[in-house]
């Protein structure tokens, strides 16, 4: 503060001033920061993810350096201090869950030396599995009844969709004959012999039709004469 203080008397402008408040401030938070973790080191307390801000400020203000800390600076350690210890929680979940999914492809790969269907009941092979060590592996039990239940499911999906391809390809192949046979003789025959009774049936039907129309022109004339020979005689 000192620094300040001779910066305004000099008389530097309000930029430069709060440049060097910033610049005091950082320093003073690396400074602090370091004393903290020397705190935590001697003191053995340790920052787990469950561990609350009040719990790590009570602690660091019961040492006698911890009285001039700025408390913002303390709780930006906090922060700073929990944010890795968080991470490194999130990793080591990750590398459990990989290796519990590699203990149980284990035992998925140990289920295929024996015969199992989607009909095969766990109780039924659990005393042929006891020996093996993919068996061993599986903590409880329980865990072990999961993991063959899930693959006793990729048999059924397996087999349904070995099921759906089949059927697919009869379809295919039905299709594809439909389209490749030629029609027969015999109904080459058929087809030529209905097509010539509907060409005779509209040939008759216009004959039919031209019949009637000189019919009914003849039955005009001669009414007409009948007519014509009352009145004229």
């Amino acid at each position: 503060m000192n620094i300040i203080f001779e910066f305004i008397l000099k008389g530097s402008t309000s930029l430069d001033l709060f440049k060097l408040y910033v610049d005091d401030l950082k320093a003073r938070f690396h400074e602090e920061k370091k004393q903290i973790k020397e705190i935590l080191k001697e003191t053995q307390f340790e920052v787990q993810a469950s561990t609350t801000y009040e719990e790590f400020s009570e602690m660091i203000n019961a040492d006698k350096r911890g009285a001039s800390f700025d408390p913002g600076n303390i709780k930006l350690t906090f922060s700073s201090i929990l944010d890795k210890v968080e991470l490194k929680e999130k990793e080591k979940l990750k590398d459990e869950q990989r290796k519990q999914k590699k203990l149980e492809q284990s035992f998925k790969n140990m289920l295929k030396k024996f015969e199992i269907n989607e009909e095969t009941k766990y109780e039924e092979i659990k005393e042929k599995l006891i020996n093996e060590e993919a068996y061993q592996s599986i903590g409880t039990d329980q865990d072990r009844e999961r993991i063959f239940t899930e693959y006793i499911s990729q048999i059924q999906e397996t087999c349904l969709h070995h099921i759906k391809k089949i059927k697919k390809e009869k379809r295919k192949k039905k299709r594809s004959r439909s389209k490749s046979i030629p029609p027969n003789e015999d109904s080459a025959e058929e087809m030529s012999d209905d097509a010539s009774k509907a060409a005779k049936k509209d040939k008759d039907h216009a004959n039919g039709t031209k019949k009637h129309k000189k019919s009914k022109k003849k039955k005009k004339q001669v009414s007409f004469m009948k007519l014509f020979n009352q009145h004229v005689f």
